[in-house]
């Protein structure tokens, strides 16, 4: 398998492979993205650190913000904001679901009619961000912006991972019903208009493969202990307590990723590749923000923090 197809599967980055992936090999790499995501944190991570030496307030005092929105816009460069994107996909799909309005387009972008960000998922991926820098920022402030953007990454990942080892009879990740693509901006199934947007989307569509149990566990364990690591070993300042805060960070993340996917796919009839993004970017969110909070110093005494 070629590097861009690597690429393309374990870090999602916008490039298309110069050759098929079989299902095979898509399957050996949705069970490996926890790695890509922790080669994309140990990047994204040294990105931060740098742009936290050159850039400090007056006085030499460091700063979190501009560090912090650097790092996530890193990230969203790294994947061609698709994540972003579903988000405000699913997002503008539940407004519309909820305004009572007939079969949602879940697999198409986050566009109204007009060609514009639809409101609903403009407000929701600007505050989704807002909340991702200021809880990486607040990290970085105590010093944990190292292990946070870590834990951020593998936990998106393992979202990847945890897609792929769908139930039986689920639609793959980045899959959706006939039914769900013939409902693209109204077009009747069978016609031109329907044919167009279903070819536009399988170019959009992102390679999951199926998991085993097997291997979802093993990914799992791997990404856990990876977390425990990075904050045994945390460039500022590794110690039990920040292994501790990861490792719940992570299990936290992985949690609601997984509550946001069973919800998601009751409502949208399977796995389409926004609500694969939308999950990856709450399993981020929910990682910073674990990893912003303050842990009381009883509960640090008692785990020798």
């Amino acid at each position: 398998m070629s590097l861009r197809a690597m690429l393309a599967v374990l870090v999602a980055a916008p490039v298309r492979p110069t050759e098929p992936v079989s299902r095979t090999a898509a399957s050996r790499l949705t069970a490996l993205a926890p790695l890509g995501g922790l080669l994309l944190g140990l990047v994204t991570a040294v990105i931060v650190v740098t742009i936290r030496v050159w850039a400090q307030l007056p006085g030499g005092q460091p700063q979190s913000l501009l560090p912090a929105a650097g790092g996530l816009a890193l990230l969203a460069l790294a994947t061609g904001a698709r994540h972003l994107t579903g988000l405000a996909a699913v997002a503008d799909a539940l407004a519309h679901d909820r305004a009572g309005r007939d079969a949602p387009d879940w697999d198409a972008p986050a566009e109204s009619p007009g060609g514009a960000l639809g409101a609903v998922g403009a407000v929701t991926v600007l505050f989704t961000v807002l909340i991702q820098v200021f809880a990486l920022s607040t990290a970085i402030l105590a010093h944990r912006g190292t292990v946070s953007i870590l834990v951020a990454c593998l936990a998106s990942r393992l979202a990847v991972t945890l897609a792929g080892a769908r139930a039986s009879g689920e639609p793959e990740a980045g899959e959706v019903p006939t039914t769900r693509l013939s409902a693209r901006a109204g077009a009747p199934a069978g016609t031109a208009a329907s044919t167009t947007a279903s070819a536009a989307t399988s170019r959009r569509r992102i390679v999951v493969g199926r998991v085993s149990a097997s291997g979802a566990a093993l990914a799992t364990a791997l990404s856990f202990a990876l977390a425990a690591i990075a904050g045994r070993l945390d460039y500022d300042g590794g110690d039990p307590s920040r292994a501790l805060r990861a490792v719940v960070a992570l299990a936290l993340a992985t949690a609601a990723g997984l509550l946001l996917r069973r919800f998601l796919t009751r409502r949208s009839g399977g796995v389409p590749a926004p609500v694969l993004g939308a999950v990856i970017e709450l399993t981020v969110t929910v990682a910073l923000i674990t990893m912003a909070f303050t842990v009381p110093d009883r509960i640090q005494d008692a785990i020798g923090g």
